[in-house]
């Protein structure tokens, strides 16, 4: 396999022109050099995992730049918080194809190894761009798109594999989109399935004066049974079910309260359906945090009611805080709650029974307590930062392995 020797720090080339600034890593000669190539920096599950593995990747093996479609969002400060270098490849309107240009350049002057490409639209531009360059892989993920099974759904899932079959490797996060794709004659050979990972909470953060101060946040009185969601305000989510539930949940227990965290296109239509639902008065509409956890620390449990997922980072996030949680059976949630352990599961739209399950979690605090404590358990067992980034190592590794073969 070739690399290349890293330029001393504060005299990266400089080319498309754009400046660059140092990176926060200590200079070595057989490094791999990796570029992340994002759509954004949204505050989505997709963005967040990029922005932790840019701040666990092993910069003594790996030099890592990121590439970015658009700038601006929520994420983009955190990103740079992590010393990596950013690169403006911006589309300047829908039909631009001028960043595959400037990608291309980019990646032969920089002698970049590996592209890894998030979401479709990066996809297609990394593919393009390194498309005659043989040393250069590149490594796609996916999520939860592929489950679209409308006629323009099928459609697009054509057009992806297309799209997969140019790339060394395709990076799943559940085992049911491992098992989806193969079923669709998707190569296994070329298929890696990486769980996400979030941060655990050190152990002397769970106290009860980080869940007030959440609670003050989140303008909850200290003392009330708390239900929240976190989760961009969008139909896949399905919030709807959980307001309809919340109204539910109200009726046996009046002094329930109830957080939705996360900003998008519902949000006006979610506050009116509160209202019409005579819950206004008990439900906190927070916006976008930065982080989710200045708002877990405040719940008592947790809900994920989602139509569709890829791996559900709300419920990684929510048992590492040792919270119980009351979920749809959707795949990829199989991965991380165990049922009756960790939390409990509601169908899909059926908003009875999750206000059932949930309110079965409020009035046994002693049981609720218990899967928490085993939720966070099981998330560091399985589902840690360190343990997702070494994995994408070894892709990286062996994906430039493959292209110097």
């Amino acid at each position: 396999m070739t690399h290349q020797t890293d330029a001393a720090p504060g005299t990266e080339s400089a080319p498309l022109g754009i400046s660059l600034t140092p990176t926060l890593t200590a200079p070595t000669t057989t490094r791999l050099r990796v570029l992340y190539l994002m759509e954004g920096f949204a505050g989505g599950g997709a963005e967040r995992r990029f922005v932790r593995m840019a701040g666990a990747l092993n910069r003594e093996r790996f030099a890592l730049s990121v590439g970015a479609l658009a700038l601006g969002g929520p994420l983009e400060d955190a990103m740079r918080a992590t010393g990596t270098l950013i690169l403006p490849f911006v589309r300047r309107g829908r039909f631009d194809l001028g960043p595959v240009a400037r990608l291309r350049r980019y990646l032969r002057a920089e002698r970049i190894d590996v592209v890894h490409a998030m979401h479709w639209l990066s996809g297609v531009f990394a593919v393009l761009a390194a498309t005659g360059l043989p040393r250069v892989a590149v490594v796609g993920s996916t999520v939860n798109r592929v489950y679209d099974t409308s006629r323009a759904g099928c459609a697009r899932l054509a057009l992806d594999h297309l799209l997969w079959r140019r790339m060394d490797q395709m990076t799943v996060n559940s085992t049911a989109l491992r098992d989806y794709l193969l079923a669709r004659g998707f190569p296994a050979q070329k298929l890696t399935t990486v769980f996400n990972g979030v941060e655990l909470p050190d152990a002397s953060r769970l106290t009860p004066e980080t869940r007030l101060a959440a609670r003050a946040l989140l303008a909850i009185p200290p003392d009330a049974p708390l239900v929240g969601i976190v989760a961009r305000l969008h139909p896949q989510k399905d919030h709807v079910t959980f307001l309809r539930a919340a109204a539910m949940v109200r009726q046996q227990v009046p002094e329930a309260r109830f957080a939705v965290v996360g900003d998008g296109p519902e949000r006006a239509a979610l506050a009116a359906l509160a209202a019409e639902l005579g819950v206004a008065d008990a439900v906190r509409f927070a916006g976008h945090l930065a982080s989710g956890d200045l708002a877990l620390p405040a719940f008592d449990v947790a809900v994920l009611c989602s139509r569709h997922e890829g791996m559900p980072n709300a419920l990684l996030e929510a048992g590492a805080w040792g919270l119980p949680a009351v979920a749809t059976p959707v795949p990829g949630v199989d991965d991380v709650l165990l049922e009756g352990r960790t939390g409990l599961l509601a169908p899909i739209g059926d908003a009875q029974a999750l206000a059932e399950r949930t309110v079965e979690l409020l009035r046994d605090p002693a049981r609720a307590r218990q899967m928490g404590a085993a939720a966070r358990a099981h998330i560091a067992a399985h589902f840690t930062v360190e343990r997702m980034v070494r994995e994408y190592e070894r892709v990286y590794v062996a994906a430039s392995h493959q292209r110097a073969e």
